[in-house]
């Protein structure tokens, strides 16, 4: 008999939080699957404590689940938790912000080893057996979940593709963005560039630092804000002493405080190697900023180059430095593409994206759901 669905376990690494990018994507999920009279039941790592080593918190989350006993209609597991849910026997959908196979693949090459050969040798000997182990289970868990929820065009194809899934069993969720009522508008002497992000390398740091320098050896007049969620010192040792006055370092704040945040500079960068669906890029679209990020499967989904924002090869530094000289140079492209920017994402508020998801989930578990 099939039955409608009633609660569902939500298993992540992240817990509920508006303040970080899953934590807020997931907040959103919870408050749609609750106006549908669904139990929304969460397991993050305060539920499910710490286990042995991240690589195996999958385990323990399971059995956090079983020990609580709640008989899910539904699990909907982050990626690297769901094929012990799948292997348990539980009606197991699995979301990924960006497969775990293809960040890895993104950055190959571009994440330091250990400073020496031999802290490099003792953390492969710890730790190589254990990932490798992380990396089965999320190859698994996009294999056999019963669906999939990837947030990108290019993360969709991949899985079709590489794990063998069928058209109707993958879909591509859209993140939302919070309202933004009177944006400023951009002035026109303006020079700040706004970095938002992780200050790790993935989020092609580096990339950012060499563009920056080109600029200030070619006499660019210009400020970056950067946003990281690290301490001011801490962020600037990250730059080289000739760049430091350059650099405003805004430690973390609040989303109430987002606003601003994007108010003080009019073009945003984000010259990353692997994202998803970036949450920092949708806002600062939705103030109208000007966005140069990289030309990679998480951005262009947003981005139209020359259109909505400005696209460049990740790591070329020489081409983002091109693309931000454009921006301070010529306020008038800032405050065009901008706006093209804001008006694509005028229907993303997170009730209606939000509702998309809990519709798609709803509508095909009712179509293999089976209470036995």
């Amino acid at each position: 008999m099939t039955e409608r669905v009633k609660r569902i376990v939500h298993v992540s690494e992240s817990e509920l939080d508006p303040c970080t990018g899953m934590g807020r994507v997931t907040t959103h999920w919870k408050q749609a699957f609750e106006r549908r009279n669904v139990e929304f039941v969460h397991f993050g790592p305060e539920r499910v404590g710490p286990g042995l080593h991240k690589a195996l918190w999958h385990r323990a989350a399971v059995k956090a689940v079983r020990r609580a006993n709640l008989c899910p209609d539904l699990v909907l597991a982050h990626e690297p938790a769901s094929y012990a849910f799948v292997e348990h026997g539980f009606r197991t959908f699995v979301f990924s912000h960006m497969p775990e196979r293809r960040v890895a693949e993104a950055v190959s090459g571009v994440i330091p080893r250990p400073p020496t050969v031999a802290a490099w040798m003792r953390r492969r000997a710890m730790d190589s057996l254990l990932w490798s182990w992380r990396q089965r289970q999320c190859d698994m868990g996009l294999r056999h979940a019963v669906m999939v929820l990837v947030s990108n065009r290019s993360d969709a194809t991949y899985v079709r593709s590489f794990y063998g899934r069928r058209d109707r069993d993958v879909v591509v969720f859209r993140n939302g963005v919070t309202p933004v009522f009177d944006a400023p508008p951009v002035r026109p002497a303006a020079r700040s560039i706004l970095f938002y992000a992780s200050w790790v390398p993935r989020k092609g740091i580096a990339t950012l630092v060499d563009a920056i320098a080109q600029l200030r050896g070619e006499g660019v007049p210009l400020e970056v804000i950067v946003c990281t969620g690290l301490g001011i010192q801490e962020n600037l040792a990250s730059w080289p002493p000739t760049l430091r006055d350059v650099v405003t370092v805004v430690p973390g704040i609040e989303q109430s405080e987002e606003a601003r945040l994007f108010e003080q500079a009019p073009i945003f960068v984000l010259p990353s190697f692997a994202e998803g669906q970036p949450l920092a890029l949708l806002q600062a679209m939705a103030f109208g900023r000007c966005c140069v990020v990289s030309d990679i499967s998480g951005h262009v989904d947003l981005i139209q180059n020359g259109k909505t924002g400005f696209l460049f090869p990740p790591g070329d530094a020489a081409s983002l430095a091109r693309s931000l000289r454009t921006c301070l140079e010529s306020p008038d492209v800032c405050e065009r593409l901008g706006m093209a920017a804001a008006e694509s994402v005028r229907d993303r508020s997170w009730a209606e994206v939000s509702d998309e998801v809990v519709n798609w989930i709803l509508s095909r578990a009712g179509s293999t759901f089976h209470r036995h």
